[in-house]
């Protein structure tokens, strides 16, 4: 049983970094449970166990956070199930139109986490582009900053041979 549950329990600080920037200090912990549960599941895709949750809120006991984590599966649960409220249309029209809101509402998500993704993608391209433009940005400086030295050497020895060659032509 070392897969899942461990593989997610090490505090990734990235998703630590989110989670203290949305939540405020003084939030009480089902709040932060809330919260923590969201952003893993939702935005990283990670379940959010109680061990997980823990990890990253530093804040209540095991049975707590998984209380809190209840009520937010069944939260969950509730929004996601489709409700039509249409007394005149028969039961059998209202159950497809459900599901067919149902799987509208999943393709959706689908597809959002699709173009999510292929924009994070992009991100992460985009910042691999600057480092290597840094990397490449701090190498010519380097050899700028030897060049300059080596010029200086260079100036202060033809300086000196002026000082010589004018001492020179002054005794003469």
């Amino acid at each position: 049983m070392t897969g899942k549950l461990e593989k997610h329990t090490h505090v990734d600080a990235g998703i630590q970094a989110t989670l203290r920037a949305r939540m405020p200090i003084e939030a009480p912990r089902k709040e932060k449970t809330r919260l923590a549960a969201s952003l893993l599941f939702f935005e990283h895709g990670i379940y959010p166990s109680a061990k997980v949750v823990l990890a990253y809120t530093q804040q209540g006991s095991l049975t707590d956070i998984n209380r809190d984590l209840h009520e937010f599966w069944q939260e969950l649960r509730d929004k996601a199930r489709v409700r039509l409220d249409a007394p005149y249309l028969p039961q059998e029209l209202q159950d497809g139109f459900a599901d067919a809101l149902g799987r509208m509402w999943e393709l959706s998500v689908t597809n959002a986490r699709a173009c999510f993704e292929a924009e994070r993608l992009d991100a992460q391209n985009e910042v691999a582009r600057a480092q290597r433009s840094q990397i490449e940005a701090e190498r010519m400086a380097r050899e700028m900053s030897s060049r300059l030295q080596l010029l200086d050497a260079e100036m202060h020895q033809e300086r000196e041979r002026r000082e010589i060659a004018e001492k020179l032509l002054a005794g003469c």
